[in-house]
């Protein structure tokens, strides 16, 4: 990142230097360099969190209720900006890698908010149900919703469906999401219907793991564009 954040530094130094003699075409040159250069620095913080998703980790137990709490927390402005429902149903304790989980949760629940119709209130629903060797969660919102033919194409790194001036995003948030899902013997999918709502459920299969068991290294096959 550091040659990237020197490029930000002295574009922010020549624009204060000729502030004066700058004309609009080069005030609006500048601002289009510097807002490539935070979606870079976006890009890169994104790829390095997903590298790090292979690394050990240790399982341990966790309340699903007061993870959920830390991201309402964190996520309050957003919240407050949209003035969003969110509807979260009793949430179990289970086994799973804490900063992972909530990763995924953040990232499903962002995205529900950030998805949603012009002059809709959002309204996110948290849900889970116990199923064999596990759990099943849904993250579901009445937003604009994806077609059926990219509900599998979602999930891969870099795919975005809009337009960066209409829905901001690195294209890496449900790739993580696909990843942690898989650390913790599960999956991830979403059922869908245009204009009316958008269902992501992913499963989290660790009942038959003890405690304190460090997850080993697993390798990432993906190949990353350049």
């Amino acid at each position: 990142r550091e040659p990237l954040i020197t490029i930000k530094n002295y574009i922010h130094l020549i624009s204060l230097d000729q502030q004066n003699d700058l004309n609009n075409h080069a005030n609006s040159y500048f601002n289009r360099i510097t807002k490539a250069a935070d979606r870079m620095e976006k890009l890169i913080i994104g790829l390095l969190e997903y590298s790090r998703l292979s690394s050990p980790k240790q399982l341990s137990k966790i309340d699903c209720n007061k993870i959920i709490n830390e991201i309402l927390m964190d996520l309050n402005a957003l919240i407050d900006s949209t003035k969003a429902e969110i509807i979260t149903e009793s949430l179990p304790i289970i086994k799973a890698y804490p900063l992972e989980l909530k990763l995924l949760l953040q990232n499903l629940i962002a995205n529900a908010i950030k998805f949603r119709k012009k002059e809709v209130r959002p309204i996110v629903t948290i849900s889970a149900c116990k199923i064999n060797n596990g759990w099943q969660f849904r993250v579901h919102d009445n937003g604009i919703g994806i077609e059926e033919i990219y509900h599998e194409k979602i999930f891969s790194i870099f795919q975005k469906l809009h337009d960066p001036s209409e829905y901001e995003g690195t294209g890496i948030g449900l790739a993580h999401c696909r990843k942690i899902a898989e650390i913790h013997g599960g999956t991830i999918w979403v059922q869908s219907k245009i204009n009316e709502f958008s269902s992501f459920y992913f499963t989290i299969l660790t009942d038959n793991l003890w405690e304190n068991q460090i997850v080993p290294y697993i390798p990432d096959n993906n190949h990353v564009a350049s």
